[in-house]
This record gives structure tokens, sequence and C-alpha cells, in this order.
């Protein structure tokens, strides 16, 4: 079998130490429908972007999932490489929009045993990979991996490798193809990369109890317990932060080599408990403080164009204006410090004019009570010298007026 057109490997990331008290806690992240995870990613060669894996469906044969991520094109080592086809960036700019996106999208399905005791963990995602493959798992390890991890302190797992020098391995021509996309995909032959790029070797738990991991869970700063472990896969020192639940040992964190980072940063559970919902958050924070911070809706990269899975949070939005016909918000649109401060001041306020015609447009919320701003990259709620910070300033806030 091979995969005829090229897949985005997941990248990686190191958290820094264990948790500080936070809001809130809890210790399971439940696997069914409507679940979301957000995760900031730094890729060698690609640059910052973030990925949105959706769960869709959960029976008793498995779990399905989609992945959508907009990777932009012309940064780094893929820039000097792309060249030729018409994706250099200058680089040292301050002021200019960021290179154009390439959208990705997938949907994959882990079957009811693989979860269970798999021990190949295939963080790839893309069009051209088999939905089901059999003997590997998606979002995470597997149960066995884990309760290894748990009682005899070490477990065997496999991955693929996420470095440009996998593709300098295998050649040029299909380095270029893994990370251009599927619009080359007659361009070369993949199918060397189904055994080269697997990294096979064994994994060791550091800390003999579980430590804090920091995520907002449906709004909230959450502390999920989580088992560390580092080890070689292939030739390359790897580190993992793992949901320490044997029902969704979900990877929160993973770096091999240093091709890249990937941590989790945000995480929707739907819940069916009233009070416990978006819009409770929402209406809460606007009650007491005037403002509430809004990270569930998503942009295409680069963009004012919203992003289907935007669709959830703003009924939530749309059903707490409707449930306080008194309330009248403004839209606070916020960026990272990628671009520039004139490039992020009108994306940042085209993307709250982008929120209030969807409320107007879409849910039926007078625009006479909804305003608009965008203060781009010059109130940061974190550092934009990590991606996970960046992640946390692309926001928008509604405040009460």
């Amino acid at each position: 079998m091979r995969w005829r057109s090229v897949a985005v490997l997941l990248p990686v990331c190191v958290l820094a130490a264990a948790a500080a008290a936070q809001e809130h806690s809890q210790s399971k992240i439940p696997l069914r429908p409507g679940l979301t995870i957000v995760t900031a990613v730094t890729q060698e060669g690609v640059g910052d972007f973030e990925s949105i894996k959706r769960i869709t469906t959960v029976d008793a044969d498995g779990v399905t999932l989609t992945y959508n991520a907009d990777l932009p094109a012309g940064n780094g080592t893929l820039s000097s490489l792309m060249g030729a086809l018409g994706d250099e960036q200058e680089k040292g700019s301050t002021s200019r929009k960021p290179a154009d996106a390439r959208h990705v999208h997938g949907n994959r399905t882990v079957r009811r045993q693989d979860l269970l005791e798999a021990r190949d963990y295939m963080q790839y995602f893309g069009e051209g990979i088999p939905q089901t493959i059999p003997g590997s798992t998606a979002l995470g390890v597997s149960r066995a991996v884990l309760l290894d991890l748990r009682a005899k302190k070490a477990s065997q797992l496999s991955v693929r490798d996420a470095g440009v020098g996998a593709g300098l391995a295998t050649g040029l021509s299909s380095m270029i193809q893994r990370m251009a996309g599927s619009e080359m995909k007659d361009a070369v032959d993949t199918s060397e990369l189904e055994e080269l790029d697997v990294l096979k070797g064994s994994i060791h738990r550091v800390e003999p109890q579980p430590v804090a991991f920091e995520v907002q869970v449906n709004g909230k700063t959450t502390r999920l317990p989580a088992v560390h472990a580092t080890g070689t896969l292939g030739d390359r020192p790897c580190e993992f932060y793992l949901l320490d639940d044997p029902e969704n040992a979900l990877a929160l964190s993973w770096k091999i080599g240093e091709s890249g980072r990937l941590r989790v940063i945000r995480i929707e559970v739907p819940t069916a408990s009233p009070g416990h919902g978006t819009a409770e958050r929402i209406a809460e924070n606007l009650a007491s403080t005037g403002r509430a911070v809004v990270y569930g809706i998503y942009f295409d990269f680069a963009s004012d164009t919203l992003k289907p899975e935007s669709q959830t949070v703003l009924q939530e939005i749309a059903s707490v204006l409707k449930g306080h016909a008194d309330w009248r918000l403004s839209i606070e649109g916020h960026t990272d410090s990628i671009g520039g401060p004139a490039y992020n001041q009108d994306l940042s306020t085209r993307r709250a004019a982008a929120v209030k015609r969807a409320l107007v447009e879409s849910y039926g919320i007078a625009a006479t009570r909804l305003v608009t701003a965008g203060y781009g990259e010059s109130r940061p709620k974190a550092s934009n010298e990590t991606v996970e910070g960046r992640a946390l300033n692309r926001r928008v806030e509604l405040v009460r007026r």
C-alpha cells in the first residue's frame, strides 16, 4: 500500500515544569463526540500553526476524528527548498503579511483494539493517509503503553520521524513532497517513507507520580495529571507528557529530536451538565467582571474567515446575548506578534468585525447591540517568545458596555 499524498507530521514541545496552583483541576478527558483538541505547533521548515482535532463518532468499533490545520508556507528551511515553486518569503520583515497557508484536512479512525494495546503512535494526518491504520493510535498512546509506564516504568513505542533530516535521508524530492502537500502527490514516490520514517525504541517514566500539566479545558486553566516520560526512538531523544487516564492517554506534549514542538493548549469537552458549559462561563464572567476571554473562535491562517469549528462557541455567545436582552457587548480582536504591529492591528480589527457579522447574520443578534475593536498584538496575555504563549495571545474578548 502506498500513501499517494503527503501527510502532516505533528511536531513536538517540551513542557517547562510542573504547574503552579491553578483555578481548576480534573483527571479525565472523556472520549466522546464533539471533543475538540487544539495544539500549538512549531515545525522545522514550516513555522507556527495550530491544529484542530475533533472526535466525530465513538462506538464499539473505535473512535473517528477529523483533523484540520493551516500550515504557513515559505518559512525557514522549506522556503529555501521551495523557492523555485514561488514560495519564497522575505526574511526579517516585521510589518508584512505572514506567508500564505496550505490547508490540510484528514480523517482517522482508531480501532477499539488499538486504543487498548497498540504500540505504534501514528501522528501523521492528511488526505493521503488511510483512514484506518491497524496497529496504531492517533491522539496519544494506548492503554497498554500507559499501564506499562505506570507499572514497569518503561514501555516500547514507535512513532514517525518528525524531522527534516528524515526527508533528506530519503532524498530531497521526498522531503519536499511531505512538506509541500497533496498538490505534489504525483511528483515523487513516497512508498519508501513507510519503512524509513518509523522510529522504534522505548520510553521511561521520569517522576514516580503524575505531574501537573496546564491546559485550557472548557475555558478554564486546568491542571491535568500527566505521566512524564523520556527515552530514545530510533537515534533521537524524546520526551512525552501523557494524560494519566487509561481510557484516553492523550499526548499532551511531546518532542522527538530537535525538529519541532507541539503542545495541547485547549480542550473543549462537550458537557450535558446544566451550568457547566461555555455559555454559562461566558455569562458568569461578563456578569462578575464585565469581560470574558473566548478561545473557541478559529480563523483561517492570516485571515478573517471563520472556520466551521467556530460555530459551537458562536452559538454559545448568541445564547448568552439572547438570555440577557439588556446586554451590549464590545467584541475585541487580539493577535500574537508575528507579522508586525500594522498588519496585526488590521487583522484583529477585521476578525472582530467577522465575529459580529456572524452573530448578526447567522444567529439573529441585533447589530446595534454589538461594537467591535481590534488591538492587534498590543495587549498580550502571555509571552510571544513561546508557541503556547502566541496561541494564548490569539483570542477574542467580549466586554460589556
